[in-house]
């Protein structure tokens, strides 16, 4: 979904900035993760993009988590 908003609008780049998963042991599924996104381009669309990114990466995340207690 990220990609996709990012994809529509012509000069914009967006990275992930670091991904940390923990406790960051070998064979272990992390118990959390911290992912950060670097959009760039500043414009009004550019911060309309980001926003609706923000949320697809929410919505990512709380599937994320319905997912990891059906499996338990």
């Amino acid at each position: 979904a990220v990609e996709a908003a990012v994809r529509e609008t012509a000069g914009l780049v967006a990275t992930v900035g670091r991904v940390v998963a923990e406790p960051g042991a070998l064979n272990v599924i992390p118990g959390r993760a911290v992912v950060s996104l670097d959009v760039r381009r500043k414009t009004k669309q550019t911060q309309m993009i980001a926003g609706s990114a923000a949320d697809a990466a929410k919505s990512l995340v709380q599937k994320l988590k319905d997912e990891a207690r059906v499996l338990g």
